[in-house]
């Protein structure tokens, strides 16, 4: 039977050493790169052609403030179709997820937001927090 852990560390604490065996002993999605410990953190970027961002990187403790930054955004946004490009994201923890949900909720327009890209892990949280998929779409992989 397969394991089965939510991991839950500050790489800003640890040691380059000791953070290549941590990130050695993550599964990473097919086809994906590891990151590099020396830029972890979380990119976020306008998508080109519709409104929406895309977040590139490490979704996790060290990177809330941006998670929160862009989640408000999103909360904001008047456009009535929004998305959320979640196809370079290396990790997303729960707390992250949960801001992304709360900002769906409080949409203006109360339509969806649209998750592209979302990993499995993504679709799991979702299996086992239900009450967070309210307000969002999860579409493709």
């Amino acid at each position: 039977m397969p394991l089965t852990a939510w991991c839950f560390y500050d790489r800003r604490l640890l040691a380059p050493d000791a953070l290549d065996v941590l990130t050695g002993a993550h599964l990473t999605r097919a086809g994906a790169v590891p990151r590099s410990h020396v830029r972890p953190g979380l990119s976020v970027v306008p998508l080109a052609g519709s409104p929406g961002f895309r977040l590139s990187g490490s979704a996790g403790y060290e990177s809330r403030r941006v998670a929160a930054s862009t989640s408000a955004a999103l909360a904001a946004s008047p456009a009535q179709d929004i998305t959320l490009d979640l196809s370079s994201l290396d990790h997303l923890d729960v707390a992250t997820l949960a801001d992304i949900a709360h900002a769906a909720r409080r949409r203006p327009s109360g339509t969806p937001l649209r998750l592209v890209g979302a990993p499995p892990a993504l679709h799991r949280m979702l299996e086992l927090f239900t009450e967070l998929g309210t307000g969002l779409q999860a579409v493709g992989q």
